[in-house]
């Protein structure tokens, strides 16, 4: 798994935790023989977007976030990108009034077979091109509460 910066445009960082421990790492990777059980992010408040944040984590097959209380992040693309291991993925807690990009936010999570999507707020929304591309196993899929009336691109949504 590669972690990077989820933002080059100012001096927003992020922190990363293993397992429970406070010590932080000073790699921007994991190895690929270790076991980790948790992975505390601590975004500084300066992020307003979460672009790449997983982008090509293979390794990972579940996610739940704890705590989301951010509500000023307005880019979500690629976020979950490339995750095709990831089988449970619980998003209920975001917050997403100020987001107006969603676009490959899951392209090639082909082992999800569901997403629950129903508390998003989309009202700020103008880019979904290509967020369900290639979700191979996709077949439960919430987006009941979507609202699409500011949407400009939806191409290849679920290609």
């Amino acid at each position: 798994m590669i972690i990077k910066n989820i933002s080059e445009e100012n001096r927003k960082e992020f922190h990363i935790y293993f397992d429970i421990s406070n010590e932080e790492i000073n790699r921007n990777y994991l190895k690929e023989n270790e076991n980790i059980k948790l992975i505390k992010i601590v975004i500084d408040k300066h992020v307003k977007s979460y672009k790449g944040l997983f982008d090509n984590c293979y390794c990972i097959s579940s996610i739940f976030f704890k705590k989301f209380y951010r509500t000023d992040i307005t880019n979500m693309s690629y976020m979950f990108d490339g995750c095709s291991n990831l089988k449970k993925l619980n998003l209920s807690n975001f917050i997403t009034n100020n987001v107006t990009d969603m676009s490959f936010m899951f392209e090639g999570c082909s082992s999800l077979k569901e997403l629950d999507l129903s508390n998003f707020n989309t009202i700020n929304l103008t880019n979904m091109s290509c967020m369900f591309r290639g979700c191979l196993s996709l077949n439960k899929l919430n987006v009941s509460s979507f609202n699409t009336n500011k949407v400009k691109v939806m191409d290849s949504i679920f290609f």
